[in-house]
């Protein structure tokens, strides 16, 4: 069994807040490296067009889950989850959430650290449900969003700006207890022994 809950294979997902692991200036060392590999167009539209936009939002708007690889050198950033606009008690919370991963990392990286990103995020949020918003010209995103359960809802017609254009996007969902299905189903196969919270 992994030293952390949400690890499997060498690839894990971590609660940003609070947390030792991450060196000081880890926000904007973060920023630049998605800045220069020009993720966050698609990875984040309409949330970070600055430094301060996204140092900002990760302080004050949402929770960050940052995911992360083992390494002989440690552990470095392969993605990033988050979470925000909170709302509910817990165990009846809703939440939206938001998913990017860093260019050239291998598909079964992505895959496991989604796994253990969205277990993390459900577990420590308490959530029910969550939420998401897809720019439809990224269908990348939704083939990999229905992998792991989400829903398509309706479409947002010009709902997101990107470079002060607004664009159409779509709206999915996930709900704990379907996730808790297919993670379970998934946790059998991989050999991942997992956490299951009251609900």
């Amino acid at each position: 069994m992994s030293d952390y809950p949400y690890e499997h294979h060498g690839i894990g997902a971590f609660a940003y807040k609070n947390n030792k692991m991450f060196p000081d200036g880890y926000l904007g060392i973060t920023y630049f490296e998605c800045k220069n590999q020009d993720i966050l167009k698609w990875g984040m539209p309409g949330l970070a067009s600055s430094m301060d936009d996204f140092i900002a939002f990760f302080h004050s708007k949402a929770i960050l889950f940052p995911l992360m690889e083992k390494t002989d050198e440690g552990w470095k950033t392969i993605g990033l989850a988050w979470i925000d606009a909170i709302d509910g008690v817990e165990y009846d919370r809703r939440a939206m959430i938001g998913f990017m991963f860093y260019r050239k990392t291998p598909y079964w990286k992505t895959e496991h650290a989604t796994w253990m990103g969205l277990k993390c995020i459900f577990d420590t949020g308490k959530l029910r449900i969550l939420q998401g918003v897809q720019l439809l010209s990224n269908p990348v995103a939704n083939r990999h969003s229905r992998k792991f359960g989400f829903d398509d809802i309706c479409i947002l017609p010009s709902a997101v700006s990107v470079k002060g254009e607004l664009k159409d996007a779509r709206l999915v969902s996930l709900t704990a207890e379907k996730f808790d299905k297919i993670f379970g189903e998934w946790a059998e196969t991989a050999g991942f022994n997992q956490i299951n919270p009251v609900r």
